[in-house]
């Protein structure tokens, strides 16, 4: 949506009646926050200013006195309805240095129409539901929740799965030992800014899972469960159906069951978020036939003695 004017206040670029308000976000977009309000044009790098003009149909941002600002990417503009939260100098540090971590992930994804390394990427968004979900249950996330979902995935592409051997119980110990090395690292740099043995141990066990009962250890949980859905779900759904011997039928039905799971593992919150979600016809149709309930067996269905065998 883009704002249908612009008033001059301060010396600052200001959106009238559509409310929103455009910051620099480290994610290096642009990022459009409604119910916020001011455009501080001091806060763009000057090359950016005419670019920003065009995408809200100005041809000028002046009397604007932009500073000069290295960015790494193009413009993008994004509808975004996360709440901003305030961060402290140490809790910034964090977030940076797993960013810069994470931001050599070679691997990449689509965002808005820019190849963004995958692991940034999925940061943000898990990130980015962790603030939404305490929001929505009235809830102030912590710094210890924040860092955890920054560092829940980092530098997960250094150890891929085809490291370890064929099966499941090598498969899990490949996801335990993962989540050994995401929380030493996260650490790491907790310790290095400044946070103490208590917040780390705390970080630490909610990379692990051992919080899992805790009102933020469901919130994580919750968060990777909708990132799931919204991010990976029609990607990982291709990948059952085209997996060896296995027809799209017997794909649907693995989905089902992994969706089910999923379904038993979120909270009140992670729920409502999950049914809200603007999925594709026939991912919206998986999601309603692993949610529907079992079919009922009448009484006298139940009572009937079994045919006798030949």
């Amino acid at each position: 949506m883009v704002p249908d004017r612009l008033s001059r206040r301060s010396g600052a670029a200001s959106i009238g009646t559509a409310d929103y308000r455009i910051s620099l976000r480290r994610f290096n977009a642009f990022v459009v926050h409604e119910k916020m309000h001011s455009i501080n044009c001091a806060m763009l790098p000057e090359t950016m200013v005419p670019q920003l003009s065009m995408a809200l149909g100005r041809r000028s941002l002046s009397p604007c006195a932009p500073k000069q600002q290295a960015v790494k990417s193009t413009v993008a503009l994004k509808a975004y309805n996360t709440p901003v939260l305030s961060t402290s100098s140490r809790l910034q540090t964090v977030l940076d240095g797993l960013d810069e971590l994470n931001i050599k992930d070679p691997r990449r994804v689509g965002v808005d129409g820019q190849e963004v390394p995958y692991e940034l990427a999925y940061a943000r968004w898990l990130t980015d539901w962790v603030i939404q979900l305490c929001a929505d249950g009235g809830l102030h996330p912590s710094e210890e929740l924040r860092i955890a979902a920054r560092g829940q995935h980092v530098e997960r592409w250094q150890v891929p799965r085809s490291t370890y051997p064929e099966g499941r119980t090598a498969y899990l110990q490949w996801r335990e030992d993962l989540k050994k090395r995401h929380a030493a690292t996260t650490t790491s740099l907790m310790a290095a800014a400044g946070y103490g043995a208590d917040s780390c141990k705390r970080v630490e066990q909610l990379i692990l899972k051992r919080a899992l009962r805790e009102t933020e250890g469901q919130i994580l949980e919750d968060a990777l469960c909708l990132v799931f859905l919204e991010r990976q779900f029609e990607e990982f759904l291709s990948k059952l159906a085209g997996a060896a011997g296995r027809d799209a039928a017997e794909g649907e039905a693995k989905m089902i069951d992994i969706l089910q799971k999923s379904w038993k593992k979120m909270g009140e919150l992670g729920r409502a978020a999950a049914l809200k979600l603007p999925l594709e016809p026939r991912l919206a149709e998986l999601v309603g036939r692993a949610l529907a309930p079992p079919p009922t067996v009448s009484s006298e269905a139940a009572a009937a003695p079994a045919e006798p065998t030949k």
